[in-house]
């Protein structure tokens, strides 16, 4: 007897620094829509926002870029009970995510799920590693530091989704 076990991947984004860059004067006028960046995350992958900042920043950050209807929950300081880079922050992710999806998938019975993490802090990416997850390095010096837990790095979440996709990671 022979099953099929399909897995389900997860990308998980984290906002400041990684989805968008922001400056020490933040000015949400500035922030703009991104067709390219849109259509590179328009994609059958279910996603999700796990930020530090709090749910009204990243939904305005979200909104702005008019990725509202790719994303299908933000995880923030004050919807999630632990923060980055605790692991505990990444377990009650997967679980919610499990509780959403678990009816869709037969991976998910086995564990077998795989999530992306983009982040531009390497403690974030640690500790996401350290749960399982794939991580990849938002960040300018991408080619200079990398680390045993991260898996991918890139400068930017562009260059992260098309290089992904062109080594059919995603």
């Amino acid at each position: 007897m022979y099953y099929y076990v399909s897995v389900m991947i997860f990308l998980v984004i984290d906002i400041d620094q990684t989805l968008y860059n922001t400056t020490v004067n933040m000015d949400y006028e500035k922030i703009q829509y991104d067709e390219e960046l849109y259509q590179l995350l328009n994609t059958e992958y279910p996603k999700f926002i796990l930020s530090n900042a709090t749910f009204g920043h990243a939904d305005i950050i979200v909104n702005k870029l008019k990725l509202s209807p790719l994303i299908k929950k933000i995880y923030s300081r004050d919807t999630v009970m632990f923060m980055k880079p605790h692991k505990h922050s990444y377990t009650m992710v997967e679980n919610d995510i499990y509780v959403m999806y678990a009816d869709q998938s037969s991976a998910s019975i086995f564990g077998n799920d795989t999530y992306y993490f983009f982040d531009d802090l390497l403690e974030n990416l640690e500790a996401a590693k350290k749960v399982g997850w794939n991580t990849i390095w938002i960040h300018p010096d991408y080619a200079i530091r990398v680390n045993e837990y991260v898996d991918y790095s890139y400068p930017d979440i562009k260059s992260a989704l098309k290089g992904l996709h062109n080594k059919n990671v995603l």
